[in-house]
């Protein structure tokens, strides 16, 4: 089994789909590397196709106890639009976060299935 101090690569996770209604290419992009035992560096972002930023979902934090990283994309509604599922948490557990973009910001719909110590 790999400890978390071993894994030391970043995890980079990138979906396309359409997150803000742009009518555009767009990617939601999560990043997240483990610094320390108690200390990961983690962002969620949406990018156009040239790699620009157009929203943080998760501003970037370089080492901080908390990470957030993609699990899926999914249209939970059938609006066209994809809601982000976030796998939240810290080195002992975490849960689950369903978001959606809502005029010109993201929102939290929901959360749960957490677990950890």
């Amino acid at each position: 089994m790999t400890s978390l101090l071993q894994k030391q690569e970043p995890e980079t996770k990138i979906f396309s789909g359409n997150f803000t209604g742009s009518g555009k290419p767009e990617y939601a992009v999560s990043l997240k590397q483990f610094v320390s035992f108690e200390a990961i560096a983690s962002c969620i972002v949406i990018m156009d196709a040239d790699g620009n930023i157009l929203k943080e979902l998760v501003p970037f934090k370089p080492a901080d106890f908390n990470f957030s990283e993609i699990d899926c994309k999914i249209d939970v509604n059938a609006d066209g639009m994809d809601e982000i599922l976030i796998y939240t948490g810290y080195y002992e557990g975490g849960g689950y976060e369903l978001w959606k973009y809502s005029g010109k910001r993201f929102e939290k719909i929901t959360e749960g299935f957490f677990e950890g110590a």
